[in-house]
């Protein structure tokens, strides 16, 4: 009975192995689609220097490639300056294509299923003896392992890589840097800036002076326009070195016209900004703005560059802001008087016999260097005042400084009832911690 039994299960066993069996064949059955080589091979491979030219039709656009001396230039671009990068990838990618699987079709299989009898991409390759290639690539193969891609009246299947390193349009090959980078020691040796509705500032480079041994000058931007006045370098080259290497994040227009140039608001500029550097470069950077977008051109090309709007610093730079100060050439010395109101508090800045001379420079200093972000002209505000600043000054004017919270833990700064800045409420915390300071040891 036992010999039976064993049988039984060994038969049962036997059975079972080739059910699963035929399970497995059943799923691993090859499709009308799969490859009958899987290896992969190469579709063509070309030496760089036969390639005579190229025609690319990718995202509805047709690219004609020709033969320019030793490189592949882009027809009606050759002005404009070129994407090394974009143009050796692609050009690479044009001498071999490789293929990762080559189909096995049924009779009478039409393209239409592989979106090859309207493919996206086409590309058409001659070399100097006049041979033509061409390939053709389709929709996305299944399981994102490629595209399938038509060449002699062969389907493939090629990498995405392939694809990827094929699609592109005119302005891929077109460099969107704007300004060079920043060679070893190079610095900005002169800036002149115009801003929409501002005055014009010219700044010039001081170098780093040695005077002896023991003195040294260190280098700074001496403002020529429209005050003179001497700058530490970081007022400028935190927002200037922002132009170092300056690139777009796409491109507009090539060869814009006049009237191009007009529509993307070029006939009137927000801003204007011309540089010189110590060794030897130049050039002049307009920027116009048309709804949310900012436009850039510069005087190399008539290329017109679209920018972000954070690559453009010196859009809020005005010489209140390089003076870190919106009491423009006014020093402690001018000053005779402060009076300060926060509130319920009340503090009278005078000097005389109950105030010493470094306390009041100190005060009145807090307050003049109260540091100004430009933030446009504000008219309405949303909350009370919390402060009123009076200054009366040695030669008998007057000057009222109202601080206003903006909701963000900055202050609007309303000078004689204008407001285009705001300055932090750190300012106001600390000017009136150190006039209760004066009160609580009766110099105030």
């Amino acid at each position: 009975m036992s010999k039976q039994i064993k049988g039984l299960v060994i038969a049962l066993v036997a059975l079972m192995a080739l059910v699963i069996g035929g399970v497995v064949v059943w799923n691993i059955e090859p499709t009308e689609e799969v490859a009958a080589e899987t290896t992969s091979e190469s579709v063509w491979e070309v030496a760089e220097e036969e390639i005579k030219s190229i025609k690319l039709t990718s995202l509805g656009e047709e690219i004609e490639f020709l033969r320019s001396g030793e490189v592949l230039q882009v027809k009606g671009l050759e002005d404009a300056p070129r994407l090394e990068s974009i143009y050796s990838q692609f050009t690479s990618q044009c001498m071999n294509i490789d293929a990762k699987q080559k189909l096995e079709l049924d009779e009478g299989a039409g393209l239409e299923q592989y979106g090859l009898s309207n493919p996206w991409l086409q590309l058409q390759m001659i070399t100097n003896d006049d041979t033509i290639y061409e390939i053709k690539i389709g929709n996305e193969a299944p399981s994102s392992i490629g595209y399938y891609a038509l060449f002699n009246n062969q389907v493939y299947i090629v990498e995405r890589a392939v694809a990827n390193n094929l699609e592109h349009t005119r302005y891929d090959f077109v460099d969107k840097q704007i300004v060079p980078g920043q060679d070893s020691g190079e610095q900005f040796e002169t800036l002149t800036l115009q801003n929409e509705e501002q005055e014009q500032i010219e700044l010039l480079y001081r170098p780093e002076e040695k005077k002896d041994e023991e003195i040294t000058v260190l280098a700074a931007y001496d403002m020529q326009t429209p005050l003179k006045a001497s700058l530490d370098t970081y007022n400028v080259t935190s927002w200037a070195d922002s132009l170092w290497g300056l690139t777009a994040s796409e491109i507009a227009v090539v060869d814009a016209t006049e009237e191009e140039q007009a529509g993307y608001g070029f006939e009137r500029p927000i801003s204007t900004l011309s540089y010189t550097t110590t060794q030897g470069k130049s050039d002049t950077l307009t920027v116009a703005r048309q709804g949310d977008d900012f436009y850039m051109m510069n005087g190399q090309t008539s290329i017109i560059y679209k920018v972000m709007k954070t690559s453009l610093n010196w859009l809020e730079i005005t010489p209140e802001t390089l003076m870190q100060s919106i009491f423009l050439d006014t020093k402690v010395e001018d000053v005779k008087k402060l009076q300060i109101e926060a509130e319920d508090e009340k503090f009278v800045i005078e000097l005389g016999e109950q105030l010493e001379q470094e306390n009041f420079d100190r005060i009145v200093g807090s307050v003049l260097e109260m540091s100004p972000t430009s933030v446009g002209v504000v008219e309405t505000f949303a909350f009370p005042k919390v402060a009123t600043i009076t200054i009366d000054y040695i030669d008998g004017t007057q000057s009222q400084l109202e601080l206003i919270p903006t909701g963000d833990g900055e202050l609007y700064m309303v000078l004689d009832g204008k407001c285009s800045y705001t300055t932090s409420e750190w300012s106001l915390t600390g000017l009136i911690s150190s006039c209760r300071a004066l009160n609580e040891s009766g110099e105030s």
